[in-house]
């Protein structure tokens, strides 16, 4: 079995709304050529084509479309785990009990304080939350 970027199926998401590399690169905060590779490589890793370039829109083969399917669900269960992680303290607590670095520092506390901070930080990465196709014309 082979691990799949989310990260990646996130920009084929993207990619199948705006149905244009431009609009979607500029919704995922980055330039046009890295969204690109980044689909390219997607390809390269799947041994399939998942966008069809040559039209304007652009558009996704069937291939892609199911990629995209199963994708949104693995992305909505990973943001549903981050959620519960950030909501239940009681998640982030070392299971050993409180230790003591050299300093006499609690190195559990520093490790909660450290992984929430990572996780706020995560929380605010540029790329936004994806919604089903024709979800945004609905919200307008």
């Amino acid at each position: 079995m082979q691990d799949l970027d989310l990260r990646a199926v996130r920009c084929l998401a993207v990619l199948e709304e705006e149905r244009h590399f431009g609009r979607a690169a500029a919704r995922l905060h980055m330039s046009q050529p890295g969204l690109s590779r980044v689909i390219s490589a997607l390809e390269t890793r799947l041994g399939a084509i998942l966008v069809v370039r040559a039209t304007r829109p652009v558009r996704l083969t069937p291939r892609g479309n199911t990629l995209v399917r199963y994708g949104r669900r693995l992305l909505a269960l990973q943001q549903d785990a981050f959620n519960e992680l950030i909501r239940d303290d009681t998640l982030l607590a070392a299971p050993s009990g409180d230790h003591t670095d050299l300093n006499g520092s609690s190195t559990d506390d520093a490790a909660k304080v450290s992984l929430g901070l990572s996780m706020r930080r995560c929380q605010n990465c540029p790329y936004e939350e994806l919604e089903p196709t024709g979800a945004r014309a609905a919200h307008s």
